[in-house]
């Protein structure tokens, strides 16, 4: 996510100071990867809530929809685990192939979002 964004700016901005800024104040602030609080947020400050709305009609749903529920679904047990302290209790995390299969629609999302962004005109 963080990646899909900083290029963007370096495509797009030409001054060295807003690029620094883009790095500085919308990723690095940025420590999730919830679709709408994180990637989409970082979106709207570099591109604008026009475009972005504009970005997302135009990528594919299923693969939009498959890459939120894996980021919601690893959100969610990432939370979990960082901000629960029991001394003495057993916690159960999910295998590392449960994880994995999360990956697989995460990258298609991600690059269908890359790919819309870079054919967009501005």
């Amino acid at each position: 996510m963080d990646d899909i964004v900083v290029r963007c700016a370096m495509r797009h901005l030409r001054e060295p100071v807003n690029q620094k800024y883009c790095k500085e104040v919308f990723v690095k602030r940025s420590y999730g990867f919830d679709y709408d609080k994180n990637f989409r947020f970082m979106l709207i400050q570099l591109l604008g809530l026009v475009n972005v709305e504009s970005i997302e009609a135009r990528v594919d749903r299923n693969k939009r929809d498959t890459m939120t529920a894996a980021l919601s679904s690893l959100t969610a047990q990432r939370n979990k685990e960082a901000h629960t302290h029991l001394k003495g209790a057993t916690r159960s995390i999910n295998a590392p192939s449960v994880t994995i299969a999360h990956l697989q629609p995460l990258y298609q999302g991600l690059v269908e979002f890359d790919r819309v962004i870079r054919k967009t005109k501005w």
